[in-house]
C-alpha cells in the first residue's frame, strides 16, 4: 500500500482499503489494525477509524477485543 496524499484522507483511506480487500492483500477473516493501517499509508488513526467504520457491515467487521 502506498502512503496517501492530498484529497480527504478518510475517502482516500476508504478507498486503499476497499482495493486492498478486492485485491486479496488482506485475507477473508484476517484482523485489520487501525494502529498499522495508518502507519502503511502515512495518516493518522482518524480517518482510517472512518474508513473502516464505512465499511463495516460490508467488508469489514468490527469485534472487541
Amino acid at each position: 500500500m502506498d502512503r496517501i496524499v492530498g484529497t480527504s484522507l478518510a475517502s482516500e483511506a476508504f478507498e486503499r482499503v476497499v482495493e486492498a480487500i478486492i485485491s486479496g492483500e488482506f485475507e477473508p477473516g484476517q484482523k485489520i489494525s487501525e494502529a498499522e493501517l495508518a502507519r502503511r499509508l502515512g495518516i493518522s488513526r482518524g480517518p482510517v477509524r472512518e474508513a473502516l467504520h464505512r465499511l463495516e457491515g460490508r467488508l469489514v467487521s468490527r469485534v472487541p477485543r
